[in-house]
């Protein structure tokens, strides 16, 4: 496999490994934050649905206190309004229920606003002279007193409401028990029929007698509601963190591994490099030193196989040249030597440099086959050494 191959193969698996450790750690916090902002929005809005409840009880109340200390109008408007914005808002969380036991809650908060309503719906029909829900069935309607008859009776016989069973009917000219409590002057002072009594004037204590036990369970069932969501944002945060920290582990985990990865691929890729160039470096080098025994061990299919190779070859060519000068001058000396024997057997042939290249026989016989060394060792105590 070609160099070039390799690093192309080496540079594009890290590319791969940075582009998928990206993509995991971008993925992984992207759906987790996804999650998060989707489980907070709908835990926000059952808590703004809550809240919204809340306002519209406070409206309602309101209205109620206004109409009966006499102002109608503004009283009307209120608990129109009121009633209106907790239907809307109980809609709203009803169909974004979410959580478990939320569908209980907000059936457990149906029925006490039903019973707040059915609790109001006279004091409804009494002070605005209908229900403030169009679409709410009221009970029949409740008399009320004019103002030529400030005793509160009945216009007349058939138009007051049947006594309930086993109570008792109030029988023309009997006493009529009125409950301590100081009625509030109306415009149209509203007559609302108890157990016991022929009429009896709306005051702030019968709203609060008859409404306010239904309007505090009311409220409790929307804490109720607007505490489990709390909790369950409480909790999704939680899950959010153990998440956020088990991602965090896997996009470490998958950098950690793709980093080995590329330092064992970058390693192999370093030495598949470097090794053949070392051993090419060694072999040139003997080859300039006159070694031409030396051989390159690598016999790769790349480039650097191709280097050594050739090499080698350089290497051989040069040692059979070698080789064959190397005959021809030792050919050349016996043939120098043996015309020397013949013509001057006492003779010595020098070169340039003042090396002895042939020797005659006699010279030879006694000063050895390096004569010049003899003479410097004194030619076996014939002559001081040295002269």
């Amino acid at each position: 496999m070609k160099i070039r191959t390799r690093l192309i193969m080496v540079l594009s698996t890290l590319a791969v490994l940075v582009v998928l450790v990206s993509l995991t750690a971008v993925t992984a916090f992207a759906r987790l934050g996804g999650t998060v902002a989707q489980a907070m929005n709908e835990n926000v809005r059952s808590i703004d649905a809550c809240a919204a409840m809340n306002e519209a009880l406070d409206r309602t109340d309101r209205g109620f206190l206004l109409a009966l200390s006499g102002q109608i109008e503004y009283g009307r408007e209120a608990v129109q309004n009121g009633n209106a914005l907790f239907e809307e808002s109980i809609t709203a969380a009803g169909a974004n229920v979410t959580l478990a036991d939320e569908q209980e809650k907000i059936d457990r908060l149906r029925e006490a606003w039903n019973k707040y309503r059915q609790a109001t719906r006279r004091f409804e029909a009494m002070l605005f002279g209908s229900s403030t829900a169009p679409s709410a069935k009221l009970p029949a309607a409740v008399p009320v007193a004019s103002a030529a008859d400030p005793a509160g009776a009945p216009a007349a016989p058939d138009a007051a409401p049947p006594p309930a069973d086993g109570a008792p009917v109030a029988v023309p000219g009997d006493p009529v028990p009125v409950p301590p409590v100081v009625p509030v002057a109306l415009p149209a002072p509203a007559v609302l029929p108890v157990p016991g009594s022929a009429s009896h004037v709306a005051t702030v204590a019968d709203y609060v007698v008859l409404a306010e036990p239904h309007l505090v369970e009311l409220r409790e069932a929307v804490r109720s509601l607007s505490d489990l969501n709390h909790a369950g944002m409480q909790n999704h945060a939680t899950a959010a963190d153990k998440s956020g920290w088990r991602r965090t582990a896997w996009v470490v985990t998958v950098g950690v591994l793709g980093l080995a990865l590329a330092v064992f691929l970058g390693r192999r890729l370093y030495r598949s490099i470097t090794v053949p160039l070392e051993a090419i470096g060694r072999g040139i080098t003997a080859l300039g030193r006159g070694d031409l025994s030396r051989r390159v061990a690598y016999h790769g299919g790349d480039e650097l196989g191709q280097i050594a190779m050739a090499v080698n070859a350089m290497a051989e060519r040069l040692a059979a040249e070698e080789g064959s000068r190397e005959g021809k001058l030792r050919t050349y000396e016996r043939l120098a030597s043996a015309v020397l024997d013949a013509a001057e057997p006492s003779g010595v042939v020098l070169d340039r440099d003042g090396r002895v290249v042939i020797t005659g026989r006699l010279v030879r016989e006694r000063l050895g086959d390096d004569p010049l060394e003899t003479l410097r060792q004194g030619a076996g105590g014939l002559i001081p050494a040295g002269e």
